[in-house]
């Protein structure tokens, strides 16, 4: 977990300025929206889990099954709008 959240310190300072990069002129609402994002996606996720929780693990299992499928997709979607030789970024 240690390791885990050493490196999550080093990614996410880069993350966030490579994601600001392409809007110099709103950098303050593209940040304010980096930010609002993911604590929106988890109140929702948690407002959900909270409406389906039956007493055992499966609707948390069931969530973090719908997070990986639909990274798989975002990260499919993303490298599938990209002409031939290009990365995303």
């Amino acid at each position: 977990m240690l390791v885990y959240v050493s490196a999550f310190a080093f990614v996410v300072p880069n993350a966030t300025a490579a994601a600001l990069t392409p809007f110099p002129e709103i950098a303050g609402a593209a940040s304010s929206l980096l930010g609002v994002l993911p604590l929106a996606a988890g109140a929702l996720a948690s407002l959900a889990l909270g409406a389906a929780f039956d007493g055992s693990a499966r609707p948390m299992a069931l969530a973090v099954a719908a997070a990986g499928v639909s990274a798989f997709a975002a990260e499919r979607l993303l490298w599938a709008r990209q002409p031939q030789g290009q990365t995303p970024g």
